[in-house]
């Protein structure tokens, strides 16, 4: 579909394995990549709501060394270049269902409450929740971000780490907001919240007007 949409014709080859086998995806590009290639662009479109369960990461790195073992004086550029997670407290907190009060059912508001789990998700948009009050309620804090430039410094490690978000603004925290960002040169592609543009901004104020 992206092939389509821009118009180009490129071979495509279907990998069931997963992308994230260096040895498969050489396989795969070996057949289509001149050995004396010398300028490859790395793209991709492998964004999860909490940009790193689609396997991004480990998919870039392996495009990077198929590439560099077939076309090894490759100049090669990562598109996007960059990518970040970005967190931040917020409070959800619901006031009518139709003609209904429902106000007191925001106590049991589910916040990650199953000490089985890690953590727990779900992908909502922040800006648009009728009948809603959605308020961050602290600044952003980067949790993790990746420069695929210097991709021979990304290990693949697992690492648990603890972060402390600041609480700036008054509110209730019921849940944590997260967004990522994704750049190259200036160009800039993100799933940030108009909220994140603070509560005096123009859409701010007409979403919760709305509510």
């Amino acid at each position: 579909e992206l092939v389509q949409a821009n118009k180009l014709s490129l071979p495509v080859v279907a990998m069931p394995q997963g992308l994230d086998n260096e040895e498969l995806v050489r396989q795969a590009l070996a057949p289509h990549l001149p050995a004396d290639t010398t300028q490859v662009v790395v793209l991709t479109e492998m964004f999860a709501s909490d940009l790193l369960s689609s396997g991004l990461v480990p998919a870039s790195l392996a495009a990077l060394a198929a590439v560099k073992a077939i076309a090894p004086r490759a100049q090669i550029q990562h598109l996007p270049k960059t990518v970040e997670l970005t967190a931040t407290p917020v409070e959800i907190r619901t006031e009518r269902l139709g003609a209904f009060d429902v106000r007191n059912f925001n106590a049991f508001r589910h916040s990650s409450s199953n000490d089985k789990a890690d953590f727990w998700w779900w992908s909502v948009r922040l800006d648009n929740q009728p009948n809603t009050k959605v308020a961050l309620l602290g600044p952003p804090q980067t949790l993790c971000g990746f420069d695929f430039d210097r991709s021979s410094q990304i290990t693949l490690d697992e690492v648990r780490r603890s972060v402390q978000l600041k609480i700036s603004e008054r509110g209730r925290c019921n849940a944590v907001a997260m967004w990522w960002t994704a750049r190259f040169g200036d160009l800039e592609y993100s799933t940030r919240p108009r909220l994140a543009d603070g509560p005096n901004s123009e859409d701010d104020r007409r979403e919760h007007d709305r509510s």
